[in-house]
C-alpha cells in the first residue's frame, strides 16, 4: 500500500511519464483551472514533491511518455490559450523543463502516448483525431506517421517498450 498521500490538489486529467525505478511524475491537470504543475513521486521513498520547474501554461488531458532515465515529455493538451501542439520535456537528472522546438503535426488532447525507451515517443489520436506522431528522442524532432488510426481514440491508454533496460 502506497503510504504516501498523493495530493494534486484535485487535479484530473494529468498525464505521466515514469524514470525507471527512480520516480513517477504526472504533468498537468485541473482543479477548477488548469495547472502547469509536475508532481514527482520517488518510489523509493513514497514521497510526493511537486517541481520547481512546470509545464509551458496550465495544461489538461495532455500526453505523457518517458525516455526512462533520460527524460519525460509531455504533449499536447488544453491549454490556458487553447489545444496545442507542443512538447515540453523534463529532464530526470535535473528536474528542469524545456518546451522543444518540434511540435506535433496537429494540435490536440485527449489521445494516448507510448514510448520505445531510447529510441522515439508516440503520440496517438485524440478527441476527433487520428494522426500518429513520432518524437525522435536522440534529436527531440517530431514526424508525423505515414498510417494513422484507422479511427478516433479519445483518452486511450498507452505503454511503453522497455525491453532494453
Amino acid at each position: 500500500t502506497l503510504s504516501a498521500v498523493i495530493t494534486f490538489g484535485g487535479y484530473t486529467s494529468a498525464e505521466g511519464a515514469s524514470n525507471g525505478s527512480t520516480a513517477g511524475y504526472w504533468g498537468g491537470g485541473s482543479a477548477g483551472g488548469k495547472t502547469d504543475d509536475i508532481t514527482k513521486l520517488t518510489f523509493s521513498t513514497e514521497a510526493t514533491s511537486v517541481l520547481s520547474a512546470g509545464l509551458w501554461e496550465g495544461l489538461q488531458f495532455v500526453y505523457g511518455m518517458s525516455n526512462s532515465g533520460v527524460a519525460g515529455y509531455f504533449a499536447g493538451g488544453a491549454g490556458v490559450s487553447g489545444v496545442t501542439n507542443k512538447y515540453d520535456k523534463l529532464t530526470y537528472s535535473t528536474e528542469a523543463t524545456a518546451t522543444l522546438a518540434a511540435t506535433m503535426s496537429s494540435s490536440r488532447y485527449e489521445g494516448g502516448a507510448m514510448a520505445d525507451s531510447g529510441v522515439a515517443g508516440y503520440v496517438m489520436g485524440g478527441y476527433s483525431e487520428t494522426t500518429c506522431d513520432k518524437l525522435d528522442f536522440s534529436t527531440d524532432t517530431n514526424s508525423a506517421l505515414a498510417e494513422g488510426l484507422s479511427v478516433n481514440r479519445q483518452r486511450s491508454g498507452g505503454y511503453a517498450n522497455c525491453e532494453s533496460l
